[in-house]
């Protein structure tokens, strides 16, 4: 009897202690599991944040793209002369024409906030798509180099350009042909004269290759940003 009290003991025993692991067990499991889809919601937000920044990022891009395009065409028709320089010089709204070349620089590189969120907090693997991750950074990589192309435009822009242009130009016509309609505008700009100068032709023929670069890694980004968006359109479907 004594015995059978002991083993019965015992048995009760193992049973409490198996429930009591058991137990353990399921709520560790439903930690896990509510953790697991605090981080899928996160991810979820984070992806949904991020498609919202690259979309706005191509637009940007293509508004720039189609402005520098513009001003590079004219860049070209200056440096050629010829026949298609009296053109546009004859053309009824040359100053307005003359604004791109001889003024405008264009300086502003789209900005993936979300994603120097993540890198600085250390929360980058809140994305475990790899392809998404990898997409980002080879985007941030492009975005980078082309903040620095612009840098470097804008110095030309500054130092080879702007005080060669302020000297030989009145900036008032300028300003009366593009940004304010209202000034009554200043006097007629020798653009034929400034063009043949050395100084001021090497300056554009800087501004035009630094151009022509930056035209290039905005293509490259623009499709890196297409890539993109396909991926965390395919990642949200799941």
């Amino acid at each position: 009897m004594e015995k059978n009290k002991v083993r019965t003991y015992l048995l009760y025993a193992i049973g409490e202690i198996l429930l009591v692991v058991f137990g353990i067990l399921i709520a560790l499991q439903v930690n896990n599991w509510n953790e697991e889809r605090k981080l899928l919601i996160e991810e979820e937000r984070v992806l949904l944040s991020l498609r919202t920044e690259i979309s706005q990022s191509i637009t940007q891009l293509e508004e720039r793209t189609n402005t520098e395009k513009r001003v590079t065409e004219t860049i070209k028709t200056i440096l050629t002369g010829g026949s298609p320089l009296d053109s546009l010089l004859a053309h009824p709204a040359v100053d307005s024409l003359m604004w791109g070349p001889i003024w405008m620089t264009v300086t502003e590189v789209p900005v993936l906030q979300t994603y120097s969120d993540l890198k600085s907090s250390g929360n980058i693997s809140i994305i475990q798509n790899h392809r998404i991750r990898d997409g980002l950074s080879d985007l941030q990589f492009g975005l980078n180099n082309l903040d620095r192309q612009q840098k470097d435009l804008l110095t030309v822009q500054q130092l080879r350009i702007d005080g060669i242009a302020i000297d030989r130009i009145d900036f008032v016509t300028l300003l009366a042909a593009t940004r304010f309609k209202e000034l009554p505008g200043g006097a007629d700009n020798d653009y034929r004269t400034l063009f043949n100068d050395r100084s001021i032709r090497n300056a554009l023929g800087a501004k035009l290759s630094l151009m022509e670069t930056a035209l290039d890694i905005r293509e490259q980004i623009n499709a890196s940003c297409r890539t993109l968006l396909e991926a965390i359109d395919e990642e949200l479907k799941k």
